[in-house]
């Protein structure tokens, strides 16, 4: 067995960040000096951390070849879970002599680029916290500050929630749960909801607590932040005196973790609808985990969804006002894509949408419900926000809880579907 006792020990014994990997087209040159479109395996960084993405050309000649070359690469990637070094590693997978120092060489790339735990990553992690706290806020990526991406945004809310149908309901809404699906395919949804704050809040809040679900990042407690968020619309501040007031009751453990709001979609795409309906309101964001699921250590060093749920009612019942609450949940992730052998059929889907359906009854008739369902039954069908699902309905009080809409969005050619609902929460 080669060894490897010249490189860093987390090199040598590398254990890989969280990362999404796609197959894209890049420009090269061929011998002739002609441009070319040749496929690349693009790994990027959810969190931003890395300067840049990790770009590899991929040799397959067709889509078989290449779907065949992309799973071999990120099942190598996988494999670095900090468990082997690198020569025991090469050794099981059955590596060739001749293949390793092209794998090392990939090894040392992810480093430079901060896709491994290490000193590294460390670092980057720290530059991007120093840049977040020198500006109060999340940076918006640069795609998304051109000015017509503002306009196209707020033409497209405009549409969506004069294109909803009003829930006319006769007492206030303090709540409401929404997807975090990407707009194309969760945007009536979307609108279901936001419609209901739009005629049933009746004025604006004095904050709005965004909890979301925790993707990609590192904490596996409950998550806050401190900063801002930008969007293309400007920039929303934070509840500063209610976060000090979590912060008394829970103590730094909230908010250890708050990098991994850098690239947290499930937040993110909410902030535009409040700012559409209400400009520059205090947030108070969250990523909570699933409280049916037992946290890697029990340690005391990290704060559950339930104690959350707990303290966060008594910190909004002090702090006095009015407080809105987004729940950013999208429900059942099934077909093949994740993991199913069952093709997604109309037959599948109508089962799926009856499980989802009961689950959401045990939800609005109460949340502990959901949770013993979950509990009893396992999550099968992978609901992504059973917990932020929960603390909503927990912490912000209310007298009932009422369902607006459902859909399924399915990928065409049927590999995966997501579903997704608008619930409201009435005082």
């Amino acid at each position: 067995m080669a060894r490897f006792d010249d490189l860093p020990e987390h090199i040598r014994r590398p254990h890989i960040r969280r990362f999404q990997p796609m197959v894209a087209g890049a420009k090269a040159k061929d011998p002739s000096g002609n441009e070319r479109d040749i496929p690349v395996l693009v790994v990027q960084d959810p969190l931003r951390l890395a300067p840049q993405p990790f770009v590899m050309p991929l040799q397959g000649k067709d889509q078989q070849q290449l779907q065949g070359e992309f799973r071999q690469w990120v099942g190598f990637m996988q494999s670095l879970q900090g468990e082997e070094e690198l020569g025991e590693l090469f050794s099981r997978i059955g590596a060739p002599a001749e293949a390793q120092p092209q794998l090392v060489e990939l090894v040392k790339k992810l480093d430079e680029l901060g896709f491994l735990w290490g000193p590294t990553s460390e670092a980057l992690e720290r530059a991007k916290l120093d840049a977040i706290r020198a500006k109060g806020a999340f940076f918006l990526p640069d795609e998304a500050r051109r000015p017509e991406v503002a306009a196209e945004l707020g033409k497209f809310m405009s549409q969506a929630l004069a294109a909803a149908e009003d829930p006319e309901f006769g007492t206030p809404v303090v709540g409401i749960v929404a997807p975090h699906l990407d707009y194309a395919r969760g945007g009536s949804n979307y609108a279901a909801a936001y419609k209901c704050l739009e005629t049933g809040a009746r004025e604006r809040p004095d904050r709005v607590v965004v909890l979301g679900t925790n993707h990609f990042g590192l904490g596996d407690g409950v998550v806050m932040t401190e900063f801002g968020f930008e969007t293309p619309l400007g920039t929303l501040r934070p509840d500063a005196p209610v976060l000090e007031r979590l912060r008394d009751a829970f103590g730094d453990k909230l908010f250890k973790d708050q990098v991994d709001f850098a690239g947290e979609h499930s937040v993110n795409l909410h902030l535009p609808w409040i700012q559409h309906l209400w400009g520059d309101v205090p947030v108070v964001a969250a990523l909570v985990p699933d409280p049916t699921v037992a946290m890697i250590e029990d340690d005391g060093a990290r704060v559950s969804a339930k104690e959350f749920a707990g303290g966060l009612k008594t910190v909004l019942a002090q702090a006095g006002g009015r407080t809105v609450v987004v729940a950013s949940a999208d429900l059942s992730h099934v077909g093949p894509q994740f993991g199913d052998r069952a093709p997604l059929d109309a037959a599948r889907r109508r089962e799926v949408e009856e499980a989802d359906r009961e689950v959401l009854r045990e939800f609005i008739d109460g949340p502990d419900r959901m949770l013993a369902h979950f509990q009893r039954n396992g999550n099968a069908a992978r609901w992504c926000s059973i917990g932020n699902m929960f603390v909503a309905a927990t912490a912000v009080p209310h007298a009932s809880r009422e369902m607006v809409a459902y859909a399924q969005s399915a990928e065409p050619n049927g590999g995966a579907m997501v579903t997704s609902a608008a619930l409201a929460f009435l005082a």
